[in-house]
């Protein structure tokens, strides 16, 4: 049957924490933690008596770093008020909420002249509606990943020597129009839309992001490098839906205007063979690191042949 459109639904399972930064943050004036979870909530939206409007001005209009952290310790005195009021509520790794209870209005540093460094507490989210708070995948994501695997794909031969007189991105550019046949209209991809995988119940935790060293240092440290991310979490079965759509070109259109039959991106398949033959190789090669870095008896569960 002639289809213009044929859609092929997907049931995704993330298998490891996945953060896509989307530019937004937690802040310590919209958001506080207790009791292992975190309550992201509009300020405005709070029940507070003249009392305390009042305190939360003087606190405001205190002098400098002074001020944010007057602001900190408000908002953290009247956290029963602010879950109340919160319309998101995320879990959050243990050591996250220690540390966010050690540092919360405190002093972070003094630097030399007397003057004191605030705690930065952002903690960086991950995209998500702007309704509902809830986090999902980005179709752009996706389909950038599926772009990345079906390029290596077609990328058989010898690895490219970057001309030292061109930039890197415009390299990248001109190899990819070589490989798909052309850029911007003649580009298989314009045939191709990924939407936002997401779901009502999927579930994000806070976790820290840490800088490790995939070679074991000889020293046995670490460095001590790590920022906030709320991900969303790992192990859940079919925890995103979403879908693919390949196009068909209109009878009348030829190419330069339309990818050339040849280079077309045919169906489902060729796309999961293409995906797996890279990223089953990265998975293996991350566990592998991962499995030199800590045995856990998880990583064994994860490896594919």
């Amino acid at each position: 049957m002639n289809r213009f459109v044929e859609v092929v639904p997907l049931a995704l399972t993330p298998l490891t924490p996945i953060h896509i930064g989307c530019g937004e943050d937690f802040e310590p004036t919209n958001y506080v933690i207790d009791g292992g979870i975190l309550y992201h909530f509009e300020p405005t939206r709070l029940t507070l008596t003249t009392a305390d409007r009042r305190r939360l001005v003087e606190c405001a209009n205190e002098k400098a770093d002074d001020a944010i952290r007057a602001v900190q310790r408000f908002f953290h005195a009247k956290r029963e008020e602010c879950r109340q009021a919160s319309r998101l509520a995320v879990p959050v790794a243990a050591g996250v909420a220690e540390w966010y209870e050690r540092r919360v209005g405190q002093v972070a540093q003094r630097e030399a002249g007397g003057r004191t460094v605030s705690s930065q507490l952002e903690i960086e989210r991950t995209a998500h509606h702007p309704h509902t708070g809830k986090p999902y995948l980005p179709g752009s994501s996706l389909k950038g990943s599926v772009r990345t695997g079906w390029l290596n794909d077609l990328d058989k031969g010898p690895p490219v020597r970057r001309d030292p007189g061109q930039r890197p991105t415009e390299r990248s550019a001109d190899l990819e129009a070589d490989l798909l046949g052309g850029s911007f209209a003649s580009d298989p991809f314009r045939l191709v839309e990924v939407a936002d995988a997401s779901s009502s119940d999927l579930r994000s935790r806070v976790v820290f992001a840490v800088d490790r060293s995939k070679q074991p240092r000889r020293d046995g440290k670490q460095k001590d490098l790590f920022v906030r991310r709320e991900a969303i979490s790992g192990g859940q079965l079919h925890g995103l839906r979403g879908e693919v759509r390949f196009k068909s070109p209109p009878a009348w259109a030829r190419p330069p205007h339309v990818p050339s039959a040849d280079k077309r991106i045919g169906d489902f398949a060729s796309v999961a063979r293409a995906c797996n033959g890279f990223y089953l190789q990265r998975l293996n090669a991350d566990l592998a690191t991962l499995r030199a870095l800590c045995a856990d008896p998880w990583i064994d569960d994860f490896e594919i042949d």
